[in-house]
C-alpha cells in the first residue's frame, strides 16, 4: 500500500494540475477568432498591446498577439532576464523581444544587460520611473511638524538618523550598513539605524546586529503606509542602500527609492551597480559605493555624517534633479 500523500505534495500537485489546466486552455486559444473581435468591439483604430513585463505566460500572449497580426511593446526591468527558472523558454523570450514594435527599458544600464542577454542589435529606448510630489493638501511645512513628531513617538532623540527602505533580500546590501555601524557608533554615540521593509533576510539581519552588539543601534519597523514613509524620508539625515547585482542571478533595474529620497531633500549612498547609477549621481545628489564589503559604505556614511554642508547641498542637488523624474513624463515618452 502506498502512502498517504504529504500536505505539501496535495499542495504541490494541486498547483501542477492547475498549471496543466491553464496551459491547456491557452493552447486552445485562437488569436484572430478571439482577440480581434475583442478589439474590434472598443475601437477601430490601430492598437498596439503593451506588455509590462516579460515573462512565460506573457510569451503566450506575444506569440496570439503575432497571429492576430496586432503589435506590441515589451517593458524590461532586469531581472526577467536573469532568473534561472526561465532559462528554458530563452529562445522564446528573444524572440518575443526581437518581434516587439517597441522594447523599453528602466535604465540606459538595463538595456545594455538586455542586450548583451538576447541581442546587441536591439532598440531600446530607456523610460526612467517617476516619483510622484507632495499631494496639494500636504505642504511641507506640514510633512515636516509630522516628521518632528513621529521621531519624537519613536524616541529618537537629536542623534543622527540613516534610513534603509527596502524589501529585506541580500542584495539590499543591509548587511553592510549593519556591519558599518560598530566604528560609526565610536564617533556618533548617539546614531540610529532605521530599517523599513520586510523580507526573508529580516531575521538574519537582526542576528548579525546582536552578534555585533549594535542592536540598541537598530530600529527594525517593518512595512509602513505611504504616509509613514514620506515622514521616515524627512525625519532622517541620511538614506543608504548600497545595492548590490549577481550578473547571474540578480538585477537593480533602477532605483526608485532614491528617487523618494531625493524628493525629501536627501542625499543617498547606493551601490555603484546596475541602473543605481542614473539613480544617484555620484558626488552631485549622494555617493556610489563598491559593495565588495563595507569599507566604502562605512567611509561613505562617515564623509556625510561628519560634514552636514555637504550632506545638506547633495539634497538640494537631490531634490533639484528629481523634479525630472515625473510619472507624467514617463507616460508621455510612453506613448510617443
Amino acid at each position: 500500500m502506498s502512502a498517504s500523500p504529504t500536505r505539501s505534495n496535495v499542495g504541490s500537485n494541486r498547483a501542477n494540475s492547475a498549471a496543466v489546466q491553464a496551459w491547456q486552455s491557452l493552447q486552445s486559444f485562437h488569436p484572430k477568432q478571439e482577440i480581434l473581435p475583442f478589439i474590434y468591439s472598443i475601437t477601430e483604430r490601430p492598437v498596439e498591446v503593451f506588455i509590462g513585463v516579460w515573462h512565460p505566460i506573457a510569451h503566450f500572449w506575444c506569440r496570439a498577439l503575432r497571429q492576430a497580426g496586432i503589435g506590441y511593446s515589451c517593458f524590461i526591468y532586469g531581472q526577467e532576464l536573469l532568473i534561472a527558472r526561465y532559462d528554458t523558454m530563452a529562445a522564446k523570450r528573444a524572440e518575443d523581444l526581437r518581434q516587439a514594435k517597441r522594447i523599453y527599458a528602466c535604465s540606459q544600464a538595463t538595456a545594455k544587460l538586455a542586450q548583451s542577454a538576447i541581442d546587441p542589435s536591439l532598440t531600446i529606448q530607456t523610460i526612467y520611473p517617476g516619483v510622484a510630489p507632495l499631494t496639494a493638501d500636504q505642504s511641507q511645512r506640514d510633512l515636516e511638524q509630522q516628521a518632528a513628531a513621529y521621531r519624537k513617538e519613536l524616541g529618537l532623540g537629536s542623534g543622527p538618523v540613516i534610513l534603509s527602505l527596502c524589501r529585506l533580500t541580500p542584495r539590499k546590501g543591509i548587511n553592510l550598513v549593519i556591519e558599518s555601524l560598530k566604528p560609526l557608533i565610536q564617533e556618533f554615540p548617539t546614531l540610529t539605524y532605521l530599517i523599513v521593509g520586510h523580507g526573508e533576510d529580516r531575521v538574519k539581519l537582526e542576528q548579525q546586529a546582536i552578534d555585533l552588539g549594535v542592536m540598541d543601534h537598530v530600529r527594525f519597523l517593518g512595512r509602513v503606509c505611504h504616509d509613514t514613509k514620506a515622514r521616515l524620508l524627512t525625519l532622517c539625515d541620511l538614506f543608504v542602500m548600497p545595492i548590490r547585482n549577481d550578473i547571474q542571478t540578480d538585477w537593480e533595474g533602477f532605483g526608485i527609492t532614491f528617487l523618494e529620497a531625493a524628493l525629501a531633500g536627501k542625499a543617498a549612498i547606493g551601490g555603484r551597480t546596475g541602473g543605481v547609477i542614473e539613480a544617484v549621481e555620484q558626488g552631485v545628489t549622494g555617493i556610489l559605493v563598491d559593495t565588495a564589503d563595507a569599507q566604502e559604505t562605512q567611509a561613505a556614511i562617515a564623509q556625510l555624517l561628519r560634514n552636514p554642508d555637504l550632506r545638506q547641498h547633495m539634497g538640494r542637488a537631490a531634490q533639484s534633479r528629481v523634479r525630472r523624474f515625473t510619472w507624467h513624463d514617463s507616460a508621455v515618452q510612453l506613448l510617443k
